[in-house]
């Protein structure tokens, strides 16, 4: 019934823990697809043993081609009717497809998430174990909004792909893009855009490994600019047509980015092909963004003035949350 997809690269410390809990899912009819994406340490053999152990389970080597594609060669290879994803360092409690499941049937929705504990990478808990439990049903709309301009819980827990359970239905033939970060948030975007509405509760049993190693956790010049091109790209994908709030989300967004992580990315090699990008996105866009109707006045007027003066737009906007 549930295809889970765990993409794995280089995590041996971690992969024994992470199949353990998938394993013990009190949830039993699922498959699990782990997808070693060209890994060099001992992934791929612990992958192979484990699937001995558990024929729900099965291994798909391929050669190194980042986290997007990875979970890409496990949607193609899945056959469950929802399909979930969990990374390969971190740790699922025994409820939490359960948990899932009932959300996303109970609520009539397209779409469940729910919460999570980050933890050191011991795995000792750094957040408190339990959210409220009130179930809030939204639409995609408010979902990208929490995504792009929530509190900082809620923009990891509405962009991130896992913790979520997927209709294969609202896939469909959607696939995740090759970023070297932001690639969820890329693809959380166009499935919020086909869903009517979104159910999220705050029950914690994803645990989330901080790894001081990980792209998550880097805050450098590529990390800044491959998560601009994830949001600069959105311009692809979302409607046109001018009463769009999609479009108006994107909109906003990437002009607040444009302004903000400028001054970042000054004097690196980054730089030049980002102001390229930039340029194209206010030649194409500067006019739709300034009648936009759905984005604030005081919003185009700080973008306006920020953007000659980048060192001045990060402080801006961190003052304003956001």
């Amino acid at each position: 019934m549930i295809s889970i997809i765990v993409p794995v690269y280089n995590v041996e410390a971690f992969l024994s823990e992470c199949l353990e809990s998938i394993s013990g899912q009190t949830f039993r009819d699922f498959e699990a697809i782990l997808v070693d994406d060209g890994s060099t340490d001992s992934s791929g053999k612990i992958c192979e043993d484990y699937c001995l152990k558990d024929n729900r389970f099965r291994v798909i080597h391929q050669p190194n081609a980042g986290l997007g594609p990875a979970r890409n060669t496990g949607i193609e290879a899945s056959t469950g009717q929802y399909v979930m994803f969990v990374d390969s360092d971190d740790v699922i409690a025994p409820n939490l497809v359960e948990t899932l499941l009932n959300l996303l049937l109970s609520s009539g929705s397209d779409l469940a998430i729910t919460g999570h504990v980050r933890t050191d990478e011991q795995g000792n808990p750094l957040d408190e174990s339990q959210g409220a439990e009130d179930i809030q049903v939204i639409s995609g709309s408010t979902a990208v909004s929490k995504c792009f301009f929530g509190d900082p819980y809620e923009r990891i827990v509405f962009s991130v792909a896992w913790a979520k359970l997927y209709p294969r239905n609202v896939i469909q033939s959607l696939r995740a893009g090759s970023y070297y970060s932001g690639q969820d948030l890329n693809f959380n975007f166009k499935i919020y855009q086909r869903v009517s509405s979104v159910a999220f509760q705050d029950i914690r049993e994803y645990y989330w490994r901080q790894r001081t190693s990980s792209i998550t956790h880097v805050n450098n010049a590529r990390q800044q600019y491959w998560r601009f091109l994830s949001i600069a790209d959105l311009d692809k994908v979302s409607d046109h047509d001018e009463r769009s709030i999609f479009r108006s989300l994107y909109l906003k967004k990437v002009y607040r980015v444009m302004a903000t992580i400028r001054n970042h990315l000054n004097g690196t090699e980054y730089y030049d092909a980002f102001m390229k990008r930039c340029s194209q996105i206010r030649s194409c866009s500067r006019a739709e963004y300034l009648k936009d109707r759905n984005i604030e006045f005081k919003e185009k007027m700080v973008t306006s003035i920020l953007w000659p003066f980048p060192g001045v737009g990060r402080f801006i906007f961190r003052l304003s949350g956001n």
